[in-house]
């Protein structure tokens, strides 16, 4: 019973928080859902399936899907950094961000997974492009965290993560460069081993070392 009282409470500190963002917590299902599809759509409908359309779904889930990841953390951690009553909000020790963030990631992962098994029913997508995403999401919201809590300001995490992203499209090398993810052309396992595995073990490093650095999203304890 008791259990069941703090699931209730801890979905209910979840709703809430999104419900404070309005329409803005729905991008990412918007992106996901509707925008990735549509394109693909309209890319399969222009080329067929051939490898033009393979790079070009390959362009789009790795321009979108990525950095719309970090959407729920922000919104989240905004609460709990730059909102009026933000010391109210992060009191006690059971109201920690990490644990809402790692469900709201949890979730956004089953939709993202959901999309490319019908990819893959549909247009025969190579699974390496669904594990590079995956990967490549793990670091972005490892470091949502850490430069959260290293800046106290969501929107200079924001910033950075942007500036990171178009570096990708500048910076890319047909294989991959480290530590930079974009690439095109297939994703091999070689890839995935030599790039996207580091990156993604740099966001976990991130991600913890975000949950342990004290400040307002922990609370103050007294």
């Amino acid at each position: 019973m008791h259990y069941r009282k703090q699931l209730v409470i801890y979905l209910e500190r979840i709703y809430f928080l999104l419900k404070n963002a309005g329409w803005l917590s729905l991008v990412p299902v918007i992106v996901i859902n509707v925008l990735v599809p549509v394109f693909t759509y309209i890319s399969y409908r222009t080329n067929g399936l051939c490898d033009e359309f393979y790079q070009n779904v390959s362009e789009i889930t790795q321009i979108f899907i990525p950095f719309s990841s970090i959407w729920w953390p922000i919104l989240i951690l905004k609460e709990f950094i730059d909102s009026d009553g933000k010391e109210v909000i992060s009191l006690g020790k059971k109201s920690r961000s990490s644990l809402i963030i790692m469900t709201m990631f949890f979730l956004y992962c089953c939709n993202v997974t959901v999309i490319f098994i019908l990819y893959r029913i549909f247009f025969s997508l190579p699974y390496t492009e669904f594990v590079k995403i995956m990967l490549v999401s793990v670091f972005y919201m490892g470091s949502t965290v850490f430069w959260s809590k290293i800046t106290q300001n969501t929107s200079i995490t924001i910033l950075l993560l942007a500036v990171y992203t178009l570096s990708n499209f500048i910076f890319y090398k047909a294989e991959g460069v480290f530590p930079f993810y974009y690439t095109n052309v297939p994703t091999t396992t070689s890839m995935i081993y030599k790039n996207l595995l580091p990156l993604s073990l740099v966001g976990i490093l991130e991600f913890i070392l975000g949950t342990c650095i004290r400040g307002n999203i922990k609370g103050t304890q007294r």
